[in-house]
């Protein structure tokens, strides 16, 4: 190179090769960072299926994992992580979508409300559907006998 000196070409390509390194490293911190989860609960009339570390989904995405079911006064308690930067409204809605010949069961969210479902809160059951396998139908609390 004309009229730069040696030390000074140096010093220039060792500053942009220490600037692409940090970038570099940057954005491979941005796009592999996780998020802390935010754990929740849903009760729903029947699991329908539904295990620990199936799929939390909403609008078709992928957003958290089912941590436990267990029975709890006869109804499935659904314990769930979403990741850090989903938003779930004051009434989200959850819904058990069966196992099909493409897909393991799910549980699907709506968010919907005003507001957020803090974390550690409920959904009850009025705002739950589930799928019964032994009936082959969906059902929500309003389809309970005596309710």
């Amino acid at each position: 190179m004309l009229g730069i000196p040696r030390l000074t070409r140096i010093a220039i390509g060792t500053g942009v090769a220490g600037a692409l390194i940090s970038g570099a490293m940057w954005l491979q911190q941005e796009l592999t960072a996780t998020h802390e989860a935010t754990s929740y609960r849903a009760v729903f009339y029947d699991a329908g299926g539904l295990r620990a570390g199936a799929d939390v989904i909403e609008r078709g995405a992928i957003i958290g994992e089912v941590s436990s079911v267990e029975l709890s006064n006869g109804n499935a308690l659904v314990v769930f992580s979403v990741d850090g930067d989903a938003h779930l409204g004051a009434t989200t809605s959850a819904l058990i979508r069966p196992e099909t010949p493409s897909a393991p069961t799910t549980m699907e969210l709506h968010s919907r409300g005003a507001g957020t479902l803090e974390p550690g809160e409920t959904i009850p059951l009025e705002r739950t559907t589930s799928f019964s396998p032994s009936s082959g139908a969906l059902r929500s609390v309003r389809d309970r006998p005596g309710l």
